[in-house]
């Protein structure tokens, strides 16, 4: 038993071990080194290892040819890891891509992640409805701003999913309204803005 807990605990220290960055790799002078590197750890889904390389060619080589697809990387990291900190994570790594690279090919994606950041944080609907708003926000401009995306079909899709999300937490706000401290005014109005959205969710 004891020979068996002991190779099991070689065996967990040896996975950890290997998700840490070399640092030779991590201080060489190759872009392309770092840039292999931090792939191999993202597809190992060892994310704070992929991450470490990302910024090390963001910081480190401003010229890169794979600057672009680093900051991507770094989105794509937090997004992947998951987590309320890591999609607000997200949202800034996406963000500061668009501002660095506006006309890149790959906005669009950018765009959609950042919407898909506020979507995966969202709420049940009688709960606050803020991410749900930001990620309906955050779908349109990417409809606005790139109208030919691939992402544009998926996108509709998800704008009518927030909409009728926004529609039922109106509706059982109204409900609140009505049944419980019976402001009817109140109840009304969100009876409206629930019936507006619910008419421009619908299929």
């Amino acid at each position: 038993v004891k020979v068996r807990s002991w190779l099991a605990l070689a065996v967990l220290g040896a996975g950890c071990a290997s998700s840490q960055p070399d640092i030779a790799t991590l201080t060489s002078n190759s872009d392309q080194v770092i840039w292999d590197a931090g792939q191999k750890a993202a597809e190992k889904r060892q994310w704070e290892s992929a991450r470490q390389h990302y910024k090390r060619i963001v910081e480190g080589f401003p010229q890169s040819q794979f600057g672009p697809a680093a900051r991507l990387g770094l989105g794509d990291s937090y997004f992947q890891e998951g987590g309320t900190g890591n999609y607000i994570l997200a949202v800034s790594a996406y963000r500061e891509f668009l501002t660095f690279y506006p006309s890149h090919p790959r906005s669009d994606y950018a765009q959609f992640q950042i919407a898909e950041s506020f979507y995966r944080q969202r709420n049940g609907p009688d709960r606050d409805q803020s991410a749900t708003e930001d990620a309906l926000e955050e779908y349109k401009k990417l409809l606005e701003q790139y109208p030919s995306s691939d992402k544009a079909e998926e996108t509709r899709s998800r704008i009518k999913e927030t909409r009728q999300s926004l529609a039922r937490a109106e509706f059982l706000a109204g409900y609140f309204y009505q049944r419980t401290r019976q402001a009817c005014r109140a109840a009304i109005t969100r009876y409206e803005v629930h019936k507006l959205l619910a008419r421009e969710g619908a299929p």
